[in-house]
């Protein structure tokens, strides 16, 4: 069965029906509407957005100049001729003309993937009704756990009694931070700095079990604030958040409900978040047990809070537990990602 997931550039207010992450002093988005491909039987239709995050002004990694092995990122179909041409008397004839036109995302080709540096799950229950999130055994205030070390958890959002107040929401919310991916290859030639103009993120979603009626789950797609600096946590599954780990509460714990840092913004936000960059509609059901990948595609400029912040998705209001989950880097030692790959344009090759 295939799967259709829609992918679109947030609008202003976003989001903004659930205040327990609401959007404050955000600049309003354009947005231009891309086209509809297929990309490995997943249907996506893009828009983007020209809200970025609040970021640092660090500059993007040039990936002819990072570090890290020479790598393939060819399809079978593509061949790239030797530049040289052997004669029987041993010597060479002939060296071909390689040429970078240029392109857009939509036309780029993907490096090779680069598992993501750290993630986790952030998580907020009903205050006054489930203090220990629901969770066997109880370990406290679910805002106060850490799940860096969770091979895969469900994402939900849930409003409590009252719509204006934050405090009632269950919320469950997925951080990813990567490093920059391997300098791009095509072939045997390297890519040039002014070729790779995108990054790729790949996650992967799976309909946990049992399952609730499907409802087309929107998810919004945020870049953490410049300052919001978090590590990963080393506890396998819901643990007590010790340092150095984040919580809800967070972004650096000491224990208990004690920060050394909280997130940035005023509690009970998770983060300070600017305007999401992106969205994406799951229009139809993941396949059973094997789920499916989303693609989120990103200019290169992305690259710099990519691997600096990161970005977390947030499940719209009205999203139930059950509905849907995300594999984290630690299951099956990152066989389904989260992935961050380069995108590039394609070189063309002239024979003399």
């Amino acid at each position: 069965m295939g799967v259709l997931v829609t992918l679109t550039g947030a609008a202003p207010g976003c989001g903004y029906d659930n205040p327990g992450f609401k959007l404050k002093e955000s600049d309003p988005a354009t947005t231009s509407v891309g086209e509809t491909t297929n990309i490995s039987g997943v249907t996506v239709t893009t828009t983007e957005t020209t809200a970025t995050p609040t970021t640092s002004t660090t500059s993007t990694t040039d990936p002819s100049t990072s570090n890290g092995p020479n790598v393939s990122g060819s399809e079978g179909t593509e061949t790239t001729a030797d530049p040289t041409t052997s004669t029987s008397d041993g010597t060479t004839t002939g060296m071909p003309n390689v040429e970078w036109p240029p392109c857009d995302l939509p036309d780029t080709k993907p490096s090779k993937a680069k598992l993501a540096a750290a993630d986790t799950f952030l998580l907020k229950e009903i205050e006054s009704g489930q203090p220990d999130c629901g969770i066997e055994p109880a370990m406290g205030q679910c805002r106060d756990l850490n799940l860096g070390a969770t091979d895969y958890f469900q994402l939900y959002f849930e409003q409590g009694g009252f719509a204006d107040d934050s405090f009632d929401d269950t919320a469950s919310v997925f951080a990813v931070r990567f490093d920059a991916p391997d300098p791009p290859m095509h072939e045997d030639l390297m890519v040039p700095p002014d070729s790779v103009i995108g990054v790729r993120v790949t996650i992967h979603v799976v309909r946990p079990f049992p399952k609730l009626e499907w409802t087309k789950p929107t998810f919004n797609v945020f870049g953490l604030h410049a300052e919001a600096i978090w590590p990963e946590g080393a506890g396998y599954g819901p643990t007590p958040c010790e340092s150095p780990g984040a919580s809800f509460r967070c972004s650096q714990c000491k224990g208990g409900p004690a920060c050394l840092k909280p997130w940035i913004g005023t509690y009970p936000y998770p983060t300070d978040l600017n305007e999401a960059v992106k969205s994406f509609i799951l229009v139809e059901e993941p396949p059973d047990g094997v789920g499916t990948d989303v693609e989120l595609d990103f200019p290169i400029e992305a690259l710099a809070w990519l691997t600096k912040n990161g970005l977390v998705v947030v499940p719209e209001s009205g999203t139930e537990k059950g509905t849907i989950e995300v594999k984290a880097r630690d299951y099956n030692e990152g066989e389904l990602g989260p992935f961050i790959q380069y995108l590039y344009c394609r070189p063309l090759i002239m024979m003399p």
